[in-house]
């Protein structure tokens, strides 16, 4: 599944080769040169604006197991149609909240998984690692519940930022992620994440997160004194968090009209550097966590609105911009507020009414 592409400027990871720098090339977009490892300021990459064809991919069983979800898959056995990109997001981002196990199971039955290895990473990242099996039970697969909790808090935390930002005023990032429901006493602790890593690692034992994870894990970000640092700073938790994980390709569709550049999701690029091989993977092209990273990004790369229900504290696709000076509710909770608001106006009519016949008796 294809994302259409625009360029936004993103800063630089502290080290690429050129050959991973996107330039802005005029009307276009051009590779720069291979040409050895060098230190580079910033760069230029596509990146996407949403198409509405774009749906995840799920196992056809999924089921509960010890803090984690299983999901089964048969080496012949398809991959079934998820859901929408948008979906996917929103409902991943609820995630950022959830304790019971259950939960993550319900939306991994309807949206799929995210394909976590050993390492915690994504198989779109480590495509030398597959994703953990349960013991006995080869063609069974888990992922942790809360590393899932983790990368759900991300993402949150950056799409709750990043519309904050789109005034283009300094904000106060602590006070902006405590009211979304992400203060520090809502996290998960690292000590926990690195509990968790080293149960996938076999007791591996970790003073401390191993890289990349001390930046995964962290998500309240460091205060800056302008919009441009943090903005920019921003940008760059999106990229090593996300973008940077998920597999997601520039490629060229030329099916009708002009050619367009596209964004292909977790397939492999058209050359490879080396002797370097990617081995087969089990997991579809367009794997729930790349189709969530392309999600995310469209979204902070665009005008589309996002609001934050007033009820409920979750993140909701909006088709106007979302006014601050009144209650806000996502679609459940409209629904559950217009009942309680008619049945509180019933009670109170049938009270007046009872009240006028009693003092006309």
């Amino acid at each position: 599944m294809d994302y259409l592409l625009y360029d936004v400027h993103l800063p630089a990871p502290f080290c690429c080769t050129e050959s991973e720098i996107m330039t802005a090339g005029g009307r276009g977009f051009e590779i720069a040169e291979l040409n050895g490892v060098r230190r580079v300021g910033a760069f230029d990459i596509p990146t996407a604006l949403p198409q509405r064809d774009v749906y995840s991919m799920k196992p056809a069983v999924v089921r509960a197991g010890p803090n984690r979800i299983e999901w089964r898959h048969w080496p012949d056995e398809a991959w079934e149609q998820g859901a929408p990109a948008s979906d996917c997001l929103f409902n991943f981002l609820k995630l950022a909240h959830a304790d019971d196990v259950e939960e993550f199971v319900r939306f991994a039955s309807i949206h799929g998984v995210l394909g976590l290895t050993e390492t915690g990473l994504p198989e779109t990242f480590h495509d030398t690692k597959d994703v953990l099996t349960v013991p006995g039970e080869w063609e069974w697969h888990f992922e942790s519940a809360t590393l899932w909790k983790v990368y759900a808090q991300s993402a949150k935390s950056i799409l709750v930022l990043a519309m904050a930002l789109r005034d283009e005023n300094w904000v106060d990032q602590g006070a902006t992620l405590e009211a979304a429901g992400l203060g520090p006493e809502h996290l998960v602790p690292r000590e926990e994440i690195a509990h968790e890593l080293s149960l996938l690692r076999q007791g591996a034992d970790f003073e401390d997160l191993p890289h990349p994870w001390w930046t995964i894990g962290s998500t309240h970000p460091y205060e800056v004194s302008s919009v441009l640092e943090q903005s920019s700073s921003l940008m760059l938790r999106l990229y090593t968090k996300w973008l940077g994980l998920a597999k997601i390709v520039p490629s060229v569709e030329w099916s009708t009209g002009p050619a367009k550049l596209v964004l292909s999701l977790n397939r492999q690029f058209p050359f490879r550097l080396g002797n370097d091989f990617r081995r087969p993977s089990h997991l579809p092209e367009n794997t729930l966590f790349s189709v969530i990273a392309a999600e995310l990004t469209a979204i902070i790369c665009s005008d589309r609105s996002v609001g934050r229900c007033t009820r409920c504290n979750a993140l909701h696709p909006s088709r106007i911009k979302v006014r601050t000076d009144q209650p806000n509710y996502c679609d459940p909770c409209r629904l559950a507020v217009r009942r309680a608001t008619n049945r509180d106006a019933a009670r109170r009519r049938y009270a007046r009414q009872k009240a006028d016949r009693a003092r006309t008796n």
